[in-house]
């Protein structure tokens, strides 16, 4: 395994003191412990806690032109001060974007950077004068931040393990015992990371790196039994890596849903999580992402932005992982194991296939399934113009694992409402008791999707049935800019723009990247504004099949 510490202790050096200057020291102005020009218009705290423990970092990190250079202690004690506006009397703080009056937000503060640095402090101090202010002043905020966690509460199921964490801190760091009891009463509801690896978020963008996050630090000042979670959720997220180095996020439950994410984010998981269990396959993801971030960050002029001092956090309080044995120790390489998943609990299935991935899902997404071939993707979702939205956009209540891939199945009913029995009390329609109406008329709209996958392609089956008469449509969304080809026109596959697919072949080409669909069904063409459907992604290229209940459509995908 490659040796982190040099390469980070480098690293750390060559940016420091461009980063210190950039720090407000103007007690008046608005960003003083910041940097000027933040893109909001105003500052959050842990911009400012984050911007200390940069500077207390460099301030402790011996063999470096920075160590113990009082300019950083001083700049610590300036994002301090700075930051002291911001914490309010009952000791909590304001994500500006969202949330006020924040617990939670005191969790990823102490978790982050308050606790992290008075560690540190702790561990190297000298006593100087600078140092034992810098240290009253972490005493105190850790202290009443503290206070807020143990009695204000929480929102999310990741913020029980963010809080956790600070907690520990919190105990250990100022001898506070309710911060210990508080903590034991969130282990009591139990770890939320099933058998597979997944957390109740399901989010591998961002809530995943923050539980992760959160269970290496309690294994660090807790037990080392928390070193499990993150274990098995990042062996699972290997089986959620795209061919592009980017992450599947379909099936997450929070924001991050659908967007990119690159594999490197996770090194701050992976580089703790290799030095501590010795897993080959977590050096080897630890050693590609310092590469490719190193790469890239020592071109800019003020590199720390991406590089959390977390990462530097984790040396100066293990000794042993700044030695050349333990990284020596380490082989780095990529098991060879199946990366194929089916989590049947929170509905996914992820094949990987030819160098390309498939994904089938049953979730809260109108895309059912995507295709992903090097930077290029195709993803489908289906409906049909029954009774509007909730009804006619499907989203299968149902997956099954067959013998030959996966089947999706919905049923959806409406109908009309009833007359009352008797007049209502009142005339103004949305105070009746519309619950007295009896339901009349019911009618069903049943789609059945069968994926069927191969070594270099992929079968949509689709059975629509139900009420007669229902028009009914398979979109596949392509990335724009391709070429597209049919027997008998070549075009270009601009953004937004919108085509029905009749028969035969088509093939949709960016550069070494192709598609080639084989089938093809046009019954009808009220695809693209289909009452109730959910609009396709701008930005996208769509194909579009249709058919009419009772109908099926066919379709290949060769890659």
């Amino acid at each position: 395994m490659l040796n982190h510490y040099k390469v980070l202790k480098k690293y750390y050096e060559n940016g420091a003191y461009n980063f210190m200057k950039r720090i407000d020291a103007d007690p008046s102005s608005d960003s003083y412990g910041a940097i000027k020009g933040n893109p909001a218009g105003y500052h959050n705290v842990a911009e400012l806690y984050s911007y200390m423990l940069i500077n207390i970092i460099s301030f402790y990190l011996e063999g470096t032109k920075c160590y113990r250079d009082e300019a950083f202690l001083k700049t610590v004690k300036i994002s301090l001060d700075g930051a002291e506006r911001y914490i309010h009397d009952d000791g909590t703080v304001d994500l500006r974007m969202t949330n006020f009056h924040d617990p939670t937000y005191c969790g990823f503060n102490v978790r982050d950077y308050l606790g992290p640095a008075l560690e540190v402090l702790r561990k190297y101090t000298r006593h100087t004068k600078l140092e034992d202010e810098v240290e009253k002043q972490l005493v105190s905020v850790i202290t009443r931040m503290g206070h807020a966690m143990e009695t204000l509460g929480f929102h999310t199921p990741n913020h029980r393990w963010v809080i956790s964490a600070a907690l520990s801190y919190v105990k250990h760091l100022t001898g506070d015992e309710k911060a210990g009891e508080t903590m034991d009463k969130y282990f009591w509801e139990g770890i939320d990371c099933d058998e597979y690896g997944e957390y109740t978020e399901r989010s591998t963008g961002i809530y995943n790196l923050i539980c992760n996050q959160s269970f290496l630090q309690l294994a660090h000042i807790e037990d080392k039994k928390f070193l499990e979670y993150p274990t098995r959720n990042m062996k699972l997220m290997r089986s959620f890596y795209e061919p592009n180095d980017m992450i599947c996020t379909l099936n997450s439950m929070r924001q991050d849903r659908g967007s990119d994410i690159p594999v490197d984010n996770y090194y701050m998981i992976y580089l703790p999580l290799a030095l501590y269990t010795g897993d080959a396959e977590f050096a080897y993801y630890s050693d590609r992402a310092l590469k490719r971030i190193m790469a890239d960050e020592m071109k800019r002029e003020t590199p720390f932005e991406f590089l959390h001092a977390m990462i530097m956090y984790w040396f100066l309080v293990n000794d042993d992982w700044r030695t050349d044995e333990k990284f020596d120790g380490i082989e780095s390489y990529l098991p060879d194991r199946p990366l194929d998943i089916y989590l049947p609990d929170s509905g996914i299935a992820r094949l990987y296939r030819g160098g390309a991935t498939l994904t089938v899902l049953r979730t809260n997404t109108p895309d059912f399934f995507k295709l992903q071939s090097g930077n290029y993707s195709v993803s489908a979702r289906c409906g049909g113009s029954f009774f509007g939205l909730p009804h006619s956009q499907f989203r299968p209540k149902q997956m099954e694992k067959t013998e030959t891939g996966y089947r999706l199945i919905s049923r959806e009913e409406a109908g009309y409402r009833s007359q009352f029995d008797a007049p209502p009390e009142t005339s103004v329609w949305r105070h009746m008791d519309h619950s007295k109406r009896e339901l009349l008329n019911v009618q069903q709209f049943d789609t059945v999707v069968d994926i069927t996958p191969k070594d270099h392609s992929v079968l949509i089956d689709i059975d629509f049935s139900g009420a007669d008469l229902i028009p009914t449509k398979l979109e596949l969304m392509f990335s724009p800019g391709g070429r597209v080809s049919t027997d008998e026109l070549c075009f270009t596959a601009r953004a937004d723009d919108y085509v029905y697919f009749k028969k035969g072949e088509m093939t949709v080409t960016y550069g070494g990247t192709v598609f080639e669909l084989t089938g093809g069904a046009c019954a009808h063409f009220a695809a693209d504004n289909m009452r109730g459907t959910e609009h396709v992604p701008s930005g996208t290229f769509t194909v579009c099949l249709t058919a009419i209940t009772p109908g099926k459509l066919h379709l290949e995908i060769k890659y």
